[in-house]
């Protein structure tokens, strides 16, 4: 936050903190990753470069195991990079909250400019919906479920993953996205893995 820092209480009263950095030398260090796990290191850039920050809670505040108990909890994490960014914490996110899902149009992740570009996904929703996934635009071509369980679940490469039903390469080429009521087919599901703690 050595540039700027911000606090927003949403009217849920959750807290969500912003932060950004500045340094013209163009070399970044110590860095808060955006999960909020610690993390460090050096980051060569252009001279001169703003870098913004979004800290948000993952694993939920009510207790242990209990990330997503409704669907306004729910939410989806894209990576542009493997192992969710974790590795060098350059990449871009795109977060999509079930709460604030008509904000932007998730027909095609273009327009937030996300299209293609993930390489890894974490989400958290309840059993019984899932949040499905598209290799075109329009929610059409071959898709996958990321299957609700209520905890928070990920993977942490597309790599040499495909969907399920169209055999065509998850990595990179995702390109819209939905939430799905009472969907939870799991002949149809991308297998994901616990999160660690949730």
């Amino acid at each position: 936050m050595g540039a700027a820092g911000g606090v927003y209480v949403d009217p849920n009263g959750e807290v969500i903190l912003y932060g950004a950095d500045y340094n013209p030398s163009g070399i970044n260090s110590d860095l808060v990753h955006g999960n909020g796990l610690p993390f460090s290191g050096d980051y060569a850039s252009t001279n001169g470069f703003i870098r913004g920050k979004e800290f948000h809670e993952r694993h939920g505040d009510a207790a242990p195991w209990t990330a997503c108990p409704t669907m306004n909890d729910a939410w989806v994490e894209f990576y542009s990079e493997r192992n969710f960014d974790l590795d060098e914490g350059t990449g871009q996110i795109l977060r999509i909250d079930y709460a604030r899902r008509q904000e932007r149009n998730y027909r095609i992740f273009g327009q937030p400019d996300f299209n293609d570009k993930a390489k890894s996904v974490r989400w958290c929703i309840p059993s019984g919906s899932s949040f499905q996934v598209f290799h075109d635009l329009d929610f059409t071509g071959p898709s996958g479920l990321l299957l609700g369980t209520g905890h928070v679940r990920g993977v942490a490469s597309f790599q040499n993953k495909s969907y399920p039903n169209g055999g065509t390469n998850l990595d990179n080429s995702i390109t819209s996205g939905m939430f799905r009521f009472g969907v939870s087919s799991s002949a149809d599901a991308i297998p994901g893995a616990p999160d660690p703690g949730n």
